[in-house]
């Protein structure tokens, strides 16, 4: 769980607007959403149960695209791709289930 939270909270820093290593080719999440709230997105996608890939990072990690909820917009997508509104993320984990991180997407219908 330690892993996580670091995860978590290193999320501010790489896909909150106010972050320190934002830019244009990044999914962006609401900064409305709390440290729990972003808790809750990772448990929910853990449970989901949509199938997981490998990921680009190599064979120690793996990914998935997730919509949990259609009517939830908590994020916008790139400004490099229209800075839109979604409630599609990516999520990318250990092997062993812990954290990497995960961001807003373009959904992929």
């Amino acid at each position: 769980m330690r892993g996580e939270q670091l995860a978590l909270r290193s999320l501010r820093d790489f896909h909150f607007e106010d972050g320190e290593f934002i830019s244009d080719k990044k999914g962006l999440f609401g900064s409305q959403l709390t440290l729990g709230d972003m808790k809750d997105l990772f448990c929910q996608v853990m449970v989901d149960q949509e199938e997981w890939k490998q990921a680009n990072g190599g064979s120690a990690y793996r990914e998935k695209d997730v919509c949990l909820d259609p009517n939830n917009k908590f994020g916008k997508i790139f400004k490099e791709s229209g800075e839109r509104e979604t409630h599609y993320l990516t999520i990318v984990v250990s092997m062993h289930g812990v954290l990497i991180t995960m961001y807003p997407i373009v959904p992929n219908i």
